[in-house]
């Protein structure tokens, strides 16, 4: 009656080996691939080496033949910065020197150190005593006046417009650039 159930097998010693098989192969897929990189690595990594070593012989070559080079270039930037104008400096002293009564409505500079100035003042005297400053200061030289206008305002007032040309002194100007007191104020006003 009651019949035996068949029993079910399981076939014995196929997997393992087959397993076994693939994770070798894929061990020595994985090692092949190791050392092509390896291989690759060492190679840049040599012709990295390779090209230093070059980029250091040019150096040296270029050191040898640009050292007198580098010499007249940092004298030659050292009698620039020598002669150069200090514009800060220039215009604080020509504030500094004028009168009360006048205004400058315009600056023009130069690399040269020649100056223009245009301006407002109150009076013929104003402009005067400006021109005066200006030929006693050192550092300011050249000083020429080529126009001067009177002219009326709105409110009926005289008032006397004016160009003034002059030159710095460049090698003082760079010279007192350092020493410049920075509290010196401005006397420069407009005409009331």
């Amino acid at each position: 009656m009651d019949a035996p159930l068949p029993s079910y097998e399981v076939p014995q010693g196929r997997l393992m080996p087959l397993l076994i098989t693939v994770l070798f192969a894929l061990g020595l897929l994985y090692s092949a691939f190791l050392f092509f990189r390896q291989t690759s690595l060492e190679a840049t990594l040599e012709e990295l080496h390779i090209h230093e070593a070059e980029l250091a012989r040019q150096i040296s070559v270029l050191e040898e033949q640009d050292v007198e080079a580098l010499f007249v270039a940092q004298e030659t930037q050292a009698q620039f910065s020598k002669e150069v104008v200090r514009w800060s400096a220039v215009i604080r002293d020509l504030q500094r020197l004028t009168p009360v009564g006048v205004f400058f409505s315009n600056y023009g500079l130069s690399e040269d150190g020649s100056i223009q100035v245009s301006g407002l003042a109150d009076s013929y005297d104003a402009v005067s005593d400006l021109i005066l400053a200006l030929n006693s200061a050192d550092f300011f030289q050249g000083v020429f006046v080529p126009n001067v206008t009177l002219g009326t305002a709105s409110d009926g007032r005289k008032i006397v417009s004016f160009t003034l040309s002059l030159t710095a002194d460049s090698a003082r100007r760079s010279a007192e650039a350092g020493t410049s007191s920075a509290s010196s104020t401005s006397s420069t006003s407009s005409a009331d």
